[in-house]
């Protein structure tokens, strides 16, 4: 696991969320909410829900994103 998704998890852990918590309140299965957490998929409404909810913007949440998706924004 990369430290990335080892500082996320700890984001969450922090912010009193679990995946599969997270997971119910979105509706959806908590392989979806790991999935995302783990940088292997791209949902607006999961990504949106774990920045609200850890109270972070997606550039804290998922750094190594950023650059790639400042270079497509250009």
């Amino acid at each position: 696991m990369n430290k990335n998704v080892i500082n996320r998890k700890i984001i969450m852990l922090k912010s009193g969320i679990s995946e599969t918590a997270a997971a119910k309140n979105l509706g959806v299965k908590p392989q979806a909410v790991n999935n995302e957490v783990r940088g292997c998929y791209k949902s607006g409404r999961i990504r949106d829900y774990l920045c609200e909810v850890t109270q972070t913007t997606p550039a804290e949440f998922w750094p190594e994103f950023q650059k790639s998706e400042e270079a497509v924004n250009e």
